[in-house]
């Protein structure tokens, strides 16, 4: 729904302990690229691994103008995700 709104402008996503896991995060960071609007990210236990992490990170820093705060606690950042945080 999010991909086929193309006048949509997400500001601030939250799910908390949704178990979006790779597939999920991966699928929402696609359309957080593409929006480049996101303000407000939270998406603590997520169950996240790898490669969500890694394109949720990519998504992330195609929001850097306009991103405040980033709140991705209790999932894997670590190795190739840990190193999308610089």
């Amino acid at each position: 729904a999010l991909a086929e709104n193309k006048d949509l402008r997400l500001v601030q996503f939250s799910a908390g302990r949704d178990r979006l896991e790779n597939l999920g995060i991966t699928a929402l960071a696609g359309v957080f690229a593409q929006m480049k609007s996101l303000q407000v990210i939270e998406v603590p236990q997520n169950g996240i691994k790898k490669d969500g992490m890694v394109a949720l990170l990519d998504a992330l820093r195609e929001n850097s103008d306009t991103l405040r705060e980033v709140h991705i606690h209790d999932n894997w950042i670590k190795g190739t995700a840990a190193e999308k945080l610089v």
